[in-house]
């Protein structure tokens, strides 16, 4: 317990070391004249930018972990890995000093071993599920904000003013799916076509519908149709799938209720049936 104790203090340690050089390096750069930071989070950058998985394939598949989550930019994913390595090194060294303090119980192993746990993998399912609740507000939301595009667009409006329109609107201007809407509106307005616009929406926010919605937009665009009744075809189909999502979930919930009412009721059941009639024969005898 002893040595095990150390060793985390040691790493706790190592990854205290890392961060110390990593803003002293940040303080010489800025001596040199370079721009420094003015957001006082240029020592968690430089931090972060030692700790950038070095393989193209690794570093790709973290920026579209954290591009789900809603961290956009290279900064963004700095910040995430620096924050990662300063949870990394609390728990480390919190999990040392339980062991160091009760070197020969359980609960000190126990307790470093949750802490040591909770460091390791809690800044990763925190990403994880902060990707997964925006994919949910995404798809929950979209049938709504994409019928609003369809009655803008039927009543007049080309799509750049449509878009400007839901975005602007008082009802949901700060949800998940407006504020991806006004990223797509600047790509719009910068000059990208509209299906990689939403390309790189469904791209950024990992959503199965958002990757079902560029698809639908691709491939109008490229027939020409008009992207009104394409929009209005999609939501009806968004709804119809939903509406079988929920008839499937309801009848695999009556499935599981099935053995649980079972094993609950049939034994009252028999007893109610059969019990007045074993009372009688036993009176009989």
């Amino acid at each position: 317990m002893t040595l095990l104790a150390l060793l985390l203090l040691l790493s706790a340690v190592s990854c205290l070391v890392l961060a110390v050089r990593a803003r002293n390096k940040d303080i010489a750069d800025e001596g040199e004249g370079e721009l420094a930071p003015e957001d006082g989070g240029g020592g968690l950058r430089a931090l972060g930018a030692m700790l950038r998985p070095q393989g193209d394939r690794s570093l790709a598949d973290l920026k579209g972990r954290t591009s789900h989550a809603g961290l956009y930019g290279q900064d963004a994913l700095d910040l995430y890995l620096s924050v990662r390595l300063i949870i990394l090194m609390l728990g480390l060294g919190a999990g040392g000093l339980a062991l160091a303090f009760h070197p020969d119980t359980l609960t000190g192993g126990a307790v470093a071993i949750m802490l040591a746990g909770f460091s390791i993998l809690g800044p990763g399912l925190w990403l994880d599920q902060r990707a997964r609740r925006r994919q949910g507000e995404i798809s929950e939301e979209l049938p709504q904000v994409l019928s609003l595009l369809v009655v803008s667009l039927e009543a007049g409006l080309n799509l750049q003013q449509a878009l400007e329109r839901v975005t602007t609107s008082g009802r949901g201007r700060d949800s998940v799916l407006v504020s991806e809407l006004r990223l797509v509106l600047g790509d719009l307005k910068l000059g990208l076509s509209l299906d990689n616009a939403f390309r790189r929406f469904a791209t950024r926010t990992g959503s199965e519908e958002a990757k079902s919605l560029a698809g639908v937009i691709g491939w109008g665009s490229q027939l020409g149709t008009r992207i009104a009744e394409v929009l209005g075809q999609h939501v009806d189909a968004m709804r119809h799938n939903r509406l079988m999502a929920l008839e499937e979930k309801s009848g695999k919930s009556s499935a599981k209720l099935a053995l649980p009412l079972t094993l609950c009721l049939l034994p009252a059941a028999i007893l109610v049936l059969v019990g007045p009639s074993f009372l009688s024969l036993l009176s009989n005898l």
